[in-house]
């Protein structure tokens, strides 16, 4: 099992949207990046709730639409 490191950059919430895009943007690519279990770790350490909903909002549509195939997602692609 790799090493678990915490998400990197500011987690509190950014100012306007255009941060807040850049943040969600930034963790996505991380946890992307991570297998099931480590994603799931991930977005739990993030202090940022609402942030870390985004981000799974973002890899749960990003595995549906093809863009990011999760081996565990249920999606059919239908």
């Amino acid at each position: 099992m790799s090493e678990f490191t915490r998400p990197s950059g500011d987690t509190t919430p950014p100012q306007d949207d255009a941060d807040r895009h850049q943040v969600v943007r930034s963790l996505f690519n991380q946890a992307v990046a991570l297998e099931d279990t480590e994603r799931r770790w991930f977005l739990q350490t993030l202090e940022d709730r609402d942030l870390a909903a985004d981000v799974e909002r973002l890899l749960e549509s990003s595995a549906c639409c093809g863009t990011f195939r999760d081996k565990n997602s249920s999606c059919d692609g239908s």
